[in-house]
């Protein structure tokens, strides 16, 4: 999946005159960031932002003037250009470096390259201990359901939790650590009409939701109903929603998407 975040730059009015980029813009935001946990559930939208820079031209802050609607996107937005972007610094009517404002947009869009229709499940398990911080974070599963959870583990170790899994924080507490467990998984044909597997005896299950659809020879989504919603806490807000228009299929299918998010003690096999 090819993702395209678009940069488009608006300068503040001149006073004396404007800071300029020293780097390249459509460097600072790149179709490498998009975030993980944003891919996965296909979240899209434009970020309006305004950087404060020093005299020196340095970012100092940013504020979110309109919000993409995804906090995930907001965040990612705002860190990359205080670590990236660089300005020469705006000059003040007497020529003198001062501080000044550089307001923008970044639009973050997913391609429409049709996904893989694809059985399988995938859980990415997190073992967070009871000062909110992540000890270990490995996924289970392998293929296309699994592109892009691996970053969600990628340096995290000893980092405080990732948004994805704040939800759970006020359940590791009193030196207690646990473990987090966001699974989700796509049942086709007969496996989707088929009970789905129970949770392992060691997990308490927060929330699940089940939708059940239907794909043609062309790969469209027809009729695409949820029909479980246990809880909320970690999931999408509606499944279908977060569906694609179009899989890549030449043959018709019924399928089941599912998603549920658990706790339990952390096993052996939890940490590195």
């Amino acid at each position: 999946m090819i993702l395209l975040p678009f940069w488009i730059a608006i300068q503040d009015a001149e006073i004396g005159a404007a800071a300029r980029p020293v780097s390249v813009p459509t460097q600072w935001v790149t179709s490498d960031d998009y975030p993980p946990i944003a891919l996965r559930y296909n979240q899209e939208g434009t970020v309006a932002i305004a950087l404060t820079l020093d005299p020196s031209g340095a970012p100092t802050a940013c504020d979110i003037r309109a919000t993409s609607g995804y906090v995930e996107l907001d965040n990612q937005t705002c860190s990359l250009l205080m670590q990236r972007a660089r300005f020469a610094p705006a000059l003040d009517r007497a020529g003198e470096p001062t501080k000044s404002t550089w307001t923008s947009r970044i639009r973050w869009q997913l391609s429409k390259v049709p996904m893989l229709l694809e059985q399988g499940a995938v859980s990415v398990r997190v073992v967070v201990n009871g000062d909110g911080k992540v000890e270990a974070c490995h996924v289970i599963g392998k293929g296309n359901l699994a592109k892009g959870d691996d970053l969600l583990c990628e340096g995290s170790r000893d980092a405080q939790i990732a948004p994805a899994f704040a939800w759970a924080l006020s359940l590791a507490k009193n030196g207690t650590a646990i473990t987090l467990i966001s699974s989700y998984g796509m049942d086709l044909d007969e496996a989707a009409v088929a009970p789905m597997e129970a949770e392992a005896t060691d997990t308490h299950r927060h929330a699940l939701a089940v939708a059940l659809f239907e794909v043609d020879a062309g790969g469209r989504v027809l009729r695409c109903v949820e029909t479980v919603r246990a809880g909320s806490i970690g999931l999408p807000r509606n499944m279908c929603a977060r569906l694609p228009e179009q899989f890549a299929t030449t043959t018709a299918h019924k399928v089941r998407v599912w998603a549920k998010t658990l706790t339990g003690e952390p096993r052996p096999e939890d940490r590195p």
